[in-house]
């Protein structure tokens, strides 16, 4: 979806990297899925090493995304799997 923005973005406003709108909303999607922000932040710098740059923007995405996504639904992947298990060891 971010890529999508990004060209979307791109063709309006040129000279805008398409590639810097997918890192960040790939940032914002790891950060809502796993509700952690900072470990969604540390490892999209970490696997791609030229985020940098954009730590600010992503920063924002990452939080924002979090929190409605905490708002939503509240679990997160792996709050959401202990409760899976929890019902298939109760049965």
């Amino acid at each position: 979806m971010g890529g999508v923005l990004g060209a979307v973005w791109s063709s309006a406003w040129p000279g805008v990297p398409d590639g810097a709108y997918a890192m960040i909303g790939a940032a914002a999607m790891i950060g809502a899925a796993m509700q952690a922000p900072l470990s969604a932040l540390a490892l999209m710098l970490e696997l791609t090493h030229v985020g940098f740059g954009l730590m600010v923007p992503m920063t924002v995405a990452v939080v924002l995304a979090t929190a409605v996504a905490r708002r939503l639904d509240g679990y997160s992947i792996y709050t959401a799997r202990l409760s899976a298990n929890q019902s298939t060891i109760s049965a």
